[in-house]
């Protein structure tokens, strides 16, 4: 289904013990996105590896008091560059599981109390239109490249620069500006070939 902010519907996954953030979060975004909505860690697995989502949000626990942070280096062993939104509770203060979704370097981390899902959506679109473009260029690209150089090139295609330069030393990659022209002209080539988006839009 087509939408304002791409070809196809954004699927976002949203884990929240909270019928309120649930119901705000549909309300403001439904005719947008497909909401994916967990209470529990093994729900929200279920729907990451079965789903290709967008974007994920996270409250710090489940409706069992579990840890949600563990889902952000599982989700991102799948999905790279996937924006995560850790939602948190200004009146639960520094509980060890707020501190744990924190520390796992979420996207943005945003108070429950003053949800503005509205604005939290707008400042993700940008990262969902790249999320959407490295899943759809990776098929064609995967098959050509060494074994080695995949998970490299996979976050090339979707990582800020100065982390990637971190990854591109570690990993004895000598032309790094020349990794991400290349992974940027065959992302810009496929974009053209298959999106009806302006030349402007894409660049």
């Amino acid at each position: 289904m087509s939408n304002a902010l791409g070809e196809h519907r954004i699927v976002v996954l949203l884990l929240s013990p909270s019928f309120v953030v649930v119901t705000r979060l549909r309300a403001a975004i439904g005719s947008e996105c497909e909401v994916l909505c967990a209470t529990s860690l093994a729900h929200a697995r279920r729907h990451f590896t079965t789903r290709r989502i967008a974007a994920a949000l996270l409250e710090t626990e489940d409706t069992a008091g579990a840890q949600t942070a563990p889902l952000v280096h599982e989700m991102r062993s799948l999905y790279a560059a996937l924006p995560v939104v850790a939602i948190v509770r200004r009146s639960a203060g520094f509980t060890a599981a707020t501190m744990a979704l924190v520390e796992a370097q979420p996207t943005a981390v945003v108070l429950a109390e003053e949800l503005d899902v509205l604005s939290l959506l707008r400042s993700l679109v940008p990262r969902f239109r790249a999320s959407e473009l490295v899943a759809d260029v990776w098929p064609s690209l995967e098959p050509d490249l060494p074994s080695a150089l995949q998970p490299l090139v996979r976050l090339a295609l979707g990582l800020h620069r100065k982390t990637l330069w971190s990854h591109c030393r570690r990993h004895g990659v000598g032309s790094v500006q020349a990794l991400v022209m290349w992974c940027r002209l065959i992302a810009v080539a496929h974009a053209l070939r298959t999106r009806s988006h302006s030349v402007d839009a894409i660049a």
